[in-house]
């Protein structure tokens, strides 16, 4: 090979490796690889030094240490004005006094806002409600624990969805629900000056308890009421309605257990101990597997006209275990034992089955007959 022929395939090398390895120029600097805080965490904190605060956009929002009002009758500690908000207390807590600065509302909720989330903290001390949100659609509480506010721990509007929820001592009611619709499940009103909860039309109360308010619950027309127990309130167990109560007890109350609005239908409750009835019956109800046991006056107190009572039992009375005093009722299947006057006290103009006692009862052949022991 000569020499000229060998240079060129040494260039042609050089310049194939020179391809292959890519430009000489080094790069720049590297690049940032990791997220900002927003984007790790897409949410807005509220501190001491916000407050008053009021939320404008849509998003999500949570406390970053306790917080209390800035100044002498705030109206608020916090404010929403925007739809789709969560508010998270991530534990912390709203003050709504101090020694020097006051509010009204811990939390207030504008009108027609909608789709409103509170949860996972504390609101105590307002100088009116603890949340406000009574003219607001489908707010959700959930986790709170609301105490001695001077009104209502929560008022809600229309779908409002509250659990989990303890309301404690404040000097209206624990929860005032209005409009229609919505879910109170598993939370506590104790303590409340007017009535642990006092429910929306159509609502449905599951797993809830009232105790040593002024009044237990009182249900909104076609409310459902399921598991729940209204215990040593200073005036009725449970009230309202026309409602649907399903296994719900009514212990030690002042007055009455039971005592709600025409057209109400009871499965499986109890009423024990209250000071005056157990249930006192309004026109067109319908009781079914219902007991009363102990109450100072009657078991059953039916005073009006066209209700139905039907397996239930009535034991242990200050007066009479059933007092039907009204008219176009009927008294089927039930049994009154150790009542201080009379087991069974039936007017004229009633329907009820024979009542049968130990001495007839293995002639009894009726499959409507009362029993008396």
């Amino acid at each position: 090979m000569n020499a000229s022929h060998r240079f060129a395939c040494l260039l042609a090398a050089a310049c194939s490796t020179a391809a292959v390895a890519g430009p000489l120029t080094p790069p720049g600097p590297p690049a940032p690889t990791m997220k900002t805080i927003q984007e790790a965490e897409p949410r807005t904190f509220i501190s001491q030094a916000d407050v008053p605060f009021t939320i404008t956009k849509p998003g999500s929002y949570y406390l970053s240490e306790n917080l209390s009002p800035a100044g002498l009758g705030d109206p608020f500690v916090i404010r929403i004005v925007a739809n789709d908000v969560t508010l998270d207390f991530r534990g912390f807590a709203i003050f709504g006094a101090t020694e020097v600065t006051t509010a009204l509302d811990g939390v207030l909720v504008e009108p027609e806002r909608e789709n409103i989330t509170i949860r996972n903290g504390t609101i105590t001390l307002c100088q009116d409600k603890g949340i406000d949100a009574q003219l607001a659609i489908v707010v959700a509480v959930e986790a709170m624990r609301i105490s001695r506010c001077v009104d209502d721990g929560v008022a809600v509007g229309a779908g409002a969805i509250i659990r989990n929820t303890h309301l404690l001592n404040n000097g209206g009611a624990g929860v005032v629900a209005s409009g229609s619709g919505g879910v109170i499940d598993n939370c506590v009103a104790e303590g409340n000056g007017s009535v642990g909860f006092q429910t929306a039309h159509s609502m449905t109360v599951t797993n809830c308890a009232a105790a040593h308010n002024g009044f237990g619950f009182f249900a909104g027309e076609g409310a459902t009421l399921q598991n729940c127990t209204a215990l040593e309130n200073t005036q009725r167990g449970f009230g309202g309605g026309p409602a649907l109560f399903e296994n719900c007890t009514a212990t030690r109350n002042a007055f009455d257990g039971f005592n709600t609005n025409s057209g109400s239908r009871f499965s499986n409750c109890t009423a024990d101990e209250n000071q005056t009835n157990g249930f006192r019956v309004a026109a067109n109800s319908h009781l079914r597997d219902c007991s009363a046991n102990a109450n100072t006056l009657n078991g059953f107190a039916v005073a009006t006209q066209d209700s139905r009572l039907d397996a239930c039992s009535a034991n242990g009375n200050g007066t009479n275990g059933f007092s039907v005093t009204g008219s176009g009722n009927l008294l089927v299947r039930s049994s009154a034992g150790n009542n201080t006057a009379l087991n069974f006290s039936i007017g004229a103009g009633n329907l009820a089955g024979p009542i049968v006692t130990s001495a007839t009862i293995a002639a009894s052949t009726n499959p409507h007959a009362n029993y008396s022991q």
